[in-house]
């Protein structure tokens, strides 16, 4: 008849799966990792590559920005309704979806113009694609070109006001009002919103207020 493991063999048989677990779980986890942000940087993309198919529509539009100093503003929610994104595209970074009221995600395209060097005239228009998930990923953003323009290393208070109009452009449009044909402002960020940068060696870390 076989007999039962013993006590010893049981104990060593713990602590050899514990072992196992340990040189595991460091893996699987960075793995995890690993996973979610390729995911998030996929839908990302994909939220990009819905905003330069929603210009393919519209850049003939009335009032449609056609100069370096005009942004327009795209929600995701308008690139769903319009067919261009699928709905309930997952933030596996932050938790959520990227549509839902803690994400207010949205595209700002920016024009540049390209000028015939014989005639000093417009002869191409190109479009640049910055996805934000929220203000404050906008003003972080911002607020990282400041710091690494003004070689920044240490705690430095700043404001949004501090961070216009080179960082921040006043002109940034929402596509919502094009119904009227009438470009307004719709972006405003309060001035005086306060904004903290630090620098611990290799990264800035940015707290908005």
């Amino acid at each position: 008849m076989k007999k039962g493991f013993t006590l010893m063999e049981l104990i060593a048989t713990l602590i050899i799966l514990s072992i196992i677990g340990l040189i595991v779980t460091p893996n699987i986890l960075v793995s995890i990792k690993d996973y979610k942000k390729q995911v998030y940087e996929n839908n990302i993309k994909a939220i990009e590559g819905a905003a330069i198919s929603w210009v393919s529509d519209h850049v003939n539009d009335t009032h449609f920005p056609i100069d370096d100093s005009s942004s327009l503003l795209v929600t995701i929610d308008e690139l769903i309704k319009e067919g261009h994104l699928e709905e309930k595209i997952s933030d596996l970074i932050n938790g959520g979806y990227f549509d839902d009221e803690d994400h207010e995600t949205y595209v700002i395209i920016n024009c540049i113009n390209i000028i015939d060097e014989i005639t000093g005239e417009v002869k191409n228009s190109k479009y640049t694609y910055d996805v934000y998930t929220s203000d404050d990923n906008f003003i972080q953003t911002a607020a990282i070109k400041y710091a690494k323009d003004n070689n920044i290393n240490s705690n430095t208070s700043i404001t949004v006001g501090d961070l216009k109009t080179k960082y921040i452009k006043e002109n940034i449009f929402n596509t919502d009002w094009y119904a009227d044909r009438t470009l307004k402002t719709d972006k405003t960020i309060s001035n005086s919103k306060e904004i903290t940068i630090s620098y611990n060696g290799s990264e800035y870390k940015v707290v908005v207020k």
